[in-house]
């Protein structure tokens, strides 16, 4: 008995590793990748004019909205496949590609009879409705192979889809448009911004299938099929809903203020996509290793990290805070600088979106999909309706404040449908709550120091870091020493 147990501690302790390590180098690449899209936003927004970088952010929102909806978000199902499929999971993936690409096929079918009409109601140009099909159906199929390497924990074939999947898209995009700037119109630059950004991942969504099927070798199979669909149905409706929240206010004040306010907008969510590329990389490193502990009865490792994930990207969204203004002008100069005004709700909507996606990832876990669907719905419902009250009595600064509030609702609701499968002792949702209520009041108030020098607010900034490291102090010593013994 002792021999086995030492036998699973030590395959336990190796699989530790071996996710801990996948786990850094996917945080890595996603930060260095994602962070050449973040970084090539200065040069885009002194290039285009406000009302063509924000019509290229709606037509990004709206492909985030829709392509879940066409692809019926199958590519969600490939994570929890892995434990239900085990050796038989390439075959799946495979499967799942192909009805992914009959979506596709079928959605073209019908939109092109209809497609002055929705060009109109999309607010798309003729460039963007013939890509927006071929780009969803390429970006859900490159979903499901990342999504099988994130759970297999293959960093390295996962940083190198990463890679081709921002590097080109955005050298190419920005050459184009710094070569025809001066010697075409808003509608050409628009053109050129969308086909140069997205044909480069149409090409790289074709080498996934080729991928995918020459692994899996199985195009059709209905019992996969339903098993995706069974699965991922629920999550359309939470996928969309969510997407319909953190999109639906840029599309809202677009259609209420106009374009030149939206692309305002638009820009500070750029600042916000700091927060969303760490959080989506760490729920991305983290949701594999979680399923394999939660899977083993080992719930109190899984709390135990994500506290510390929590407690560091809070700490991150205020120091991003605090230095907004310089952001902003990095990130598009003075005409966008009343954008920092909007980074206080913002950022601490961020926060709010990374708690929720706990509870996402357990309800994944537990199979109890429907229930994103419902904390969905109503969050999203309840979005819109304070964005369309809010928007036209209080302007568009209102939508900030909105999203935050939808959020720390989608939360609780997430909490009351899932909680009597985790048990109550694993999450306390007063502490969580209470947390996220003192995290926004002091993001909010963090915007006064704006009005003083920067060299001020880094001073702030560094005597507030140093203070939690040496009240942490006790507890790093500790850690250290027990690691020691382990060594021993």
């Amino acid at each position: 008995m002792n021999v086995q147990q030492g036998k699973k501690e030590a395959s336990d302790n190796q699989y530790n590793k071996k996710a801990l390590k996948s786990g850094f180098w996917y945080v890595f690449s996603e930060i260095l990748v994602r962070g050449v899209s973040f970084f090539a936003t200065p040069v885009y927004t002194r290039i285009l004019p406000t009302a063509v970088f924000g019509s290229v952010r709606i037509f990004e929102s709206w492909n985030l909205i829709l392509v879940p909806i066409i692809s019926l978000n199958l590519y969600n199902s490939v994570e929890r496949a892995k434990l239900d499929f085990k050796e038989k999971y390439d075959a799946y993936i495979s499967s799942i590609v192909t009805l992914t690409l009959l979506l596709f096929a079928t959605i073209i079918l019908i939109l092109v009879p209809w497609k002055e009409y929705v060009k109109e109601v999309l607010s798309f140009s003729e460039s963007m409705f013939w890509i927006f099909p071929f780009y969803g159906c390429a970006y859900a199929c490159t979903l499901c192979l990342q999504k099988r390497e994130r759970q297999m924990l293959n960093y390295k074939s996962n940083i190198l889809i990463s890679f081709l999947s921002v590097i080109p898209s955005v050298v190419i995009s920005l050459g184009l448009l710094l070569l025809w700037k001066n010697s075409v119109s808003d509608a050409v630059l628009l053109d050129i911004r969308v086909l140069g950004f997205y044909i480069p991942l149409i090409i790289l969504g074709i080498g996934v299938i080729a991928i995918v099927f020459f692994r899996g070798r199985t195009f059709v199979n209905f019992v996969y099929w339903k098993y995706g669909i069974i699965y991922t149905l629920p999550l359309i409706v939470y996928s969309v809903s969510a997407q319909v929240l953190y999109q639906s206010d840029k599309i809202m004040i677009q259609k209420i203020c106009g374009e030149s306010l939206a692309g305002i907008y638009s820009l500070a969510t750029t600042v916000v996509y700091i927060i969303d590329i760490l959080s989506n990389a760490l729920y991305g490193a983290w949701t594999p290793w979680m399923f394999e502990k939660l899977n083993n009865k080992k719930e109190k490792e899984v709390w135990k990290v994500w506290w510390v994930l929590f407690i560091s990207m809070t700490v991150l969204s205020w120091g991003l805070v605090m230095f907004s203004p310089e952001i902003i002008w990095i990130l598009g100069g003075k005409k966008y600088a009343e954008a920092k005004w909007l980074l206080g709700s913002m950022l601490s909507a961020g926060i709010f979106q990374f708690v929720m996606l706990l509870f996402v990832a357990l309800e994944k876990f537990h199979k109890k999909t429907r229930y994103s669907g419902w904390a969905g719905i109503i969050s999203a419902g309840i979005n819109i309706g304070l964005n369309w009250l809010c928007i036209q009595h209080f302007g568009y600064r209102a939508a900030a404040y909105t999203t935050a509030i939808s959020y720390l609702l989608a939360i609780i609701i997430h909490y009351i449908l899932i909680k009597n499968h985790i048990g109550k002792k694993s999450v306390s949702i007063r502490k969580l709550l209470l947390l996220c209520l003192l995290l926004w009041a002091i993001n909010i108030l963090s915007m006064l120091f704006y009005y003083v020098s920067p060299y001020i607010r880094i001073s702030i900034l560094v005597f507030i870091l140093v203070s939690m490291c040496l009240a942490a102090k006790n507890k790093i010593i500790l850690l250290i020493k027990q690691k020691g013994k382990k060594s021993l």
